[in-house]
């Protein structure tokens, strides 16, 4: 079949998962749960959940299975074919699968992770994605940027080396309205998380009804 290569399942070899999930543990804490993928056909993403703690009072959900397909990279960017995601969300989230306005963050993980196959792209730092509409009932916010992850302040590299060398990048989403996702167009992320952090109160958490930063900061 010659259009067999579009529908090939890529998975992590036996050593390359006990790496990733290694530096999971290590970098943002015990994985407690797991949203297991039941329809994967190109990248098998299942979703880690890690339970809030007294340091890190939040969930951290990290997907596993996206650095098993290598994007297509610029030369010189070799090191960022491969990727995972993480999101954080408050301590009371609720994860039930019958609640779209608490399982969003699942289902945009596993969709921004099959975006590099989609789309034949290469996502990086500063790269944004948008929905056609909001991601639940409950706000507003209808895209997300990726960003270096801000779980602990004090770590500078969140890659992962795999067993052959090569490495995986951790990216933290945070979901945008679209006014903020349009300002990130015509400036850039570097600008957009500069409008961000003028709230005193800005958090890598989630949280659905948050301020607008561009309603909010600009005239």
């Amino acid at each position: 079949n010659p259009n067999s290569i579009d529908i090939v399942l890529r998975i992590y070899q036996n050593d390359e998962i006990l790496s990733v999930e290694s530096h999971i543990q290590k970098t943002f804490g015990d994985i407690s749960a797991m949203f297991q993928e039941t329809t994967g056909s190109d990248v098998w993403v299942d979703i880690y959940v890690i339970n809030p703690t007294e340091n890190r009072n939040f969930y951290t959900l990290v997907t596993m299975g996206m650095g098993a397909y290598e994007m297509t990279t610029p030369l010189g960017a070799e090191n960022f074919k491969r990727s995972e995601l993480l999101m954080t969300l408050p301590p009371d989230w609720d994860f039930s699968e019958s609640n779209e306005n608490s399982f969003w963050p699942i289902r945009w993980l596993r969709a921004i992770a099959r975006a590099p196959i989609n789309e034949n792209s290469c996502l990086s730092i500063g790269h944004a994605i948008e929905s056609d509409h909001s991601f639940s009932y409950n706000t507003r916010l209808s895209a997300a940027i990726l960003l270096f992850p801000m779980v602990s302040p004090d770590i500078e590299d969140y890659s992962c080396q795999l067993p052959n060398n090569e490495c995986v990048q951790f990216y933290q989403v945070v979901p945008l309205y679209k006014e903020e996702l349009k300002y990130c167009h015509t400036h850039d992320w570097e600008e957009l998380l500069d409008l961000m952090c003028l709230d005193d109160d800005f958090s890598h958490i989630v949280n659905p009804t948050r301020p607008n930063y561009y309603e909010t900061f600009m005239p």
